[in-house]
């Protein structure tokens, strides 16, 4: 998934509200088909995927608006807290990617630990 958002950051223009649109529909869904699955938590990464879409939604607003020109260090300013956004995500993702591996590993240890009990219980009967 985090692959999938980066490329789509890449691609889609600063200037262009439907790109804009279509990123977020397109990042909303991946989060919804993966709170269907229900395997691993998602919150973590929905709070910083809506933390980069209102940082985008700002930094658009500040740039179409007719009062305020964009001066470049404000321009570079709103992107490095885009990247920002986006390096806390997959910071997150990464975190959440660990904590399900460690699980999983600790349930293989369960498992096996259940069959040896399990065999133990019928060895005495």
């Amino acid at each position: 998934m985090w692959g999938a958002l980066c490329e789509w950051v890449r691609r889609f223009s600063v200037d262009s509200s439907d790109n804009f649109s279509k990123l977020k529909e397109g990042v909303n869904l991946i989060l919804k088909k993966l709170k269907d699955v229900n395997v691993i938590n998602t919150s973590a990464l929905e709070d910083s995927v809506k933390a980069f879409f209102w940082t985008y939604a700002a930094y658009n607003a500040m740039i179409s608006s007719s009062s305020q020109e964009m001066t470049k260090e404000c321009h570079q300013k709103s992107l490095c807290d885009v990247q920002q956004c986006l390096i806390e995500a997959k910071e997150e993702s990464t975190n959440v990617t660990e904590h399900m591996e460690d699980l999983q590993a600790k349930l293989v240890i369960i498992e096996k630990e259940l069959r040896i009990l399990s065999a133990k219980s019928f060895a005495w009967l």
